[in-house]
């Protein structure tokens, strides 16, 4: 089992809570199913309750609410550094659009407004024909592209765009 490649961990009332995931969007959907799920935050605070429910000298504490709970986590969120890249900062500043065609005919556009961002920056995109001669759009990794880019994670997936 590998470890997960994005990883927030955060400190609550001295226990640690960590949501991962392997790619950017499993991980923003993962964080977004725990904090957007009242369900959840009950189960955690209630986990939460029962361990911390009697103070120093024995006595009993008494049990925070579940909205208590809740600005307990965002504050931690607020306040604790994110441990995976964060997709926004590895974008320059916008660029103006530029195209440029490889040398088997493929056509590359960088610089588009609303392009899918991924780890290593702003998504190419590619127009180009199959070996059948069928046209094809598809958003692609700028690591794909013909400009030169650092590499902060491995090549995101095409993301296809119906012509």
């Amino acid at each position: 089992m590998t470890e997960a490649k994005f990883s927030f961990t955060t400190k609550i009332n001295g226990d640690l809570l960590t949501v991962r995931g392997d790619t950017a969007q499993e991980f923003n959907n993962n964080l977004d199913a725990f904090l957007l799920s009242p369900d959840t935050m009950s189960r955690v605070w209630q986990v939460q309750v029962e361990a911390h429910s009697y103070s120093n000298d024995g006595a009993p504490t008494p049990a925070p609410s579940v909205d208590q709970a809740a600005a307990a986590v965002s504050s931690a969120l607020d306040a604790a550094p994110v441990a995976a890249p964060a997709p926004a900062a590895t974008v320059a500043a916008p660029q103006a659009v530029e195209q440029q065609t490889d040398r088997w005919g493929k056509l590359y556009t960088r610089g588009l407004p609303g392009a899918p961002v991924v780890p290593n920056g702003a998504m190419l995109l590619l127009e180009a024909k199959s070996k059948a001669g069928k046209p094809y759009k598809c958003w692609v990794d700028p690591l794909e592209g013909p400009w030169p880019v650092k590499k902060i994670t491995e090549k995101a997936e095409r993301q296809w765009v119906d012509s």
